[in-house]
């Protein structure tokens, strides 16, 4: 119903729902700020909310279909990818703002931010790997190339990613 459920934690309920402007898919936390980040799949957008209001207080245009969201905390920054541009887009959380956008592999979806080693780590479905971004200079340092699942290219692809 394009919207985005706020849940009690101590007693498991919906406190809240927001309305959005079409599919909610990637959501990442900015605790320091207060704010939520909510890739809008159909919209190409960021839907930003208060966390402590409970309200959206912005909507940030990334281009033509956001997917997943990382929020690198230390940088202030929010990484959103962007599957059929093959691209991430780089947020400023400070300003919510775009202030860059950094080409990756085919068809990025997953993305995890390591900010003890300023590395962004980006799951790309379409070519079956992993692009290894650093965060002081937002260029790629590395591609890990994985191997796909025998029976199928699609469920051998990767489409999320963690950071452990």
């Amino acid at each position: 119903d394009w919207s985005v459920s706020v849940v009690n934690t101590a007693d498991q309920k919906v406190m809240s729902t927001i309305k959005t402007i079409d599919t909610p898919l990637g959501v990442a936390v900015h605790p320091d700020k207060k704010k939520v980040y909510v890739a809008i799949h159909g919209k190409g957008s960021v839907a930003v909310i208060d966390a402590a209001a409970n309200k959206e207080i912005g909507v940030i245009p990334v281009g033509k279909v956001a997917w997943y969201i990382a929020v690198d905390v230390a940088k202030n920054r929010a990484y959103v990818t962007r599957r059929e541009e093959n691209k991430v887009t780089v947020i400023d959380t400070n300003t919510d703002k775009v202030i860059d956008n950094i080409d990756v592999g085919k068809e990025p979806i997953g993305v995890a931010v390591d900010p003890e080693s300023n590395r962004l780590y980006v799951a790309n479905f379409g070519d079956i790997s992993v692009s290894v971004i650093d965060t002081t200079s937002n260029k790629i340092v590395s591609t890990i190339k994985l191997a796909p699942a025998t029976e199928s290219t699609y469920s051998g692809s990767p489409w999320g990613i963690a950071v452990y």
